[in-house]
């Protein structure tokens, strides 16, 4: 297992080539395949009221939430 993996892509990275159909955040919460995820999903082309879609995905994943805003 490795100590952490902090860019973690899952299918909602809109446009991202390299992420698999089956990388979910489910998948992601379950695989544990570090003591800390990070997972750093791309929202520009999100679709008005995804986010709270995205954001019941990852609590009931049992994972936490945070936002990072660049200006």
């Amino acid at each position: 297992m490795f100590p952490q993996d902090l860019h973690i892509h899952t299918t909602y990275s809109a446009n991202d080539s390299y992420v698999s159909p089956l990388q979910t955040i489910a998948l992601v919460a379950a695989v544990r395949h570090a003591q800390i995820l990070g997972i750093s999903d791309h929202f520009e082309n999100l679709v008005s009221g995804m986010f709270e879609t995205y954001e019941a995905e990852i609590r009931q994943a049992g994972l936490k939430l945070g936002v990072e805003v660049d200006g």
